[in-house]
């Protein structure tokens, strides 16, 4: 797993392969298959031309919005197994990000930060073929998005996923709710949210986009003024009020959190449209940020990376579709 350079044709047969064996079920998975689509959606509307026509020379036939919803779809299959635990970070109730680092096996296992920083650095290396290329561009589309969901970055309760609830009816857990049922909910309504949310369509995409909050020209300059770890204390700072708020009152919460998980979603999608324009057209972005929290990460680890990020197949396994994951009717997604 120490080895990411493969040949570029190999790589190239495992990603197509890859992506035909998986295709693009409507199937939700982290922050939902709606919410990562949307947040693709949005950042490709908001892109420069010259950004988004690189993004679309490394993804050639792939949309953005099947992007970012790749890196759930593969997650739990053979080869792709050691990206689970780069889809969220557990930050101890009070702490910072940083005192993680001493918890056993909290570097070992990857967490969304650096796997994020790790995408960055892989579509910036001039040396990274086309195929990794294609690979970081998805992660970091899904890594992006996932620092927005509160509960990838909480370590209480396994990320709420062990809070067993019922809501609007269903049996289900805390962070399944952040993940895609408020969203459900919100676009389609009680009583006419389908059984299971399946069947999420591309219109239904665009329809959920279309009733997102709209922003000021400053609230998207603000947002965008902003880097990996300010994305982070931005989701963080709600977690503890969204496990105490919890009353079993589903139509309460969903009114009193429904419209801020949309605006994160919102916040993403401006967000990710700067980062890749940066990207995309070999810019700096927020450099001296960048720069400090690379430098902060190595210190952390005591100068040396022993337990690198791996944004590439292990073993040369290609991903093997499979069946959601489900425990006692209710979905886990972390």
């Amino acid at each position: 797993m120490n080895t990411i350079k493969v040949g570029v044709c190999r790589l190239a047969v495992l990603f197509v392969a890859s992506l035909g064996i998986i295709g693009f079920s409507n199937t939700t998975w982290a922050w939902g298959s709606m919410g990562h689509q949307a947040i693709a959606m949005i950042a490709e509307q908001h892109m420069s031309p010259r950004a988004l026509a690189r993004v679309h020379s490394i993804l050639g036939s792939m949309s953005m919005e099947q992007c970012a919803v790749w890196p759930d779809n593969i997650k739990h299959h053979s080869g792709w197994r050691h990206t689970a635990s780069y889809h969220f970070v557990n930050v101890k109730m009070g702490q910072t990000y940083f005192q993680q680092y001493s918890r056993p096996g909290f570097l070992q296992k990857g967490d969304v930060i650096r796997s994020l920083v790790k995408a960055e650095d892989l579509l910036r290396d001039s040396s990274t073929s086309r195929t990794e290329k294609k690979y970081a561009l998805c992660f970091l589309e899904h890594f992006e998005g996932d620092l927005h969901q509160p509960l990838h970055e909480a370590n209480r309760l396994r990320g709420g996923n062990e809070i067993r609830i019922t809501f609007m009816g269903r049996r289900t857990n805390l962070h399944a709710i952040w993940d895609y049922v408020m969203f459900n909910e919100l676009l389609w309504g009680q009583p006419n949210s389908p059984n299971g949310y399946q069947n999420v369509g591309t219109q239904d995409i665009t329809n959920f986009v279309n009733q997102l909050p709209t922003a000021s020209a400053a609230q998207i300059a603000a947002w965008q003024n902003s880097y990996i770890m300010d994305w982070s204390h931005d989701a963080r700072s709600r977690v503890p009020a969204i496990y105490q708020d919890w009353n079993n009152d589903s139509h309460t919460y969903l009114n009193e959190y429904g419209q801020y998980a949309e605006g994160m979603l919102v916040k993403a999608g401006y967000r990710l449209a700067a980062y890749l324009d940066a990207i995309m057209t070999n810019q700096p972005f927020h450099a001296q940020k960048a720069q400090a929290l690379r430098q902060e990460i190595l210190a952390h680890m005591g100068g040396t990376d022993e337990y690198p990020i791996v944004l590439a197949p292990s073993n040369g396994v290609s991903a093997q579709n499979g069946s959601n994951r489900w425990r006692n009717g209710s979905y886990y997604s972390r």
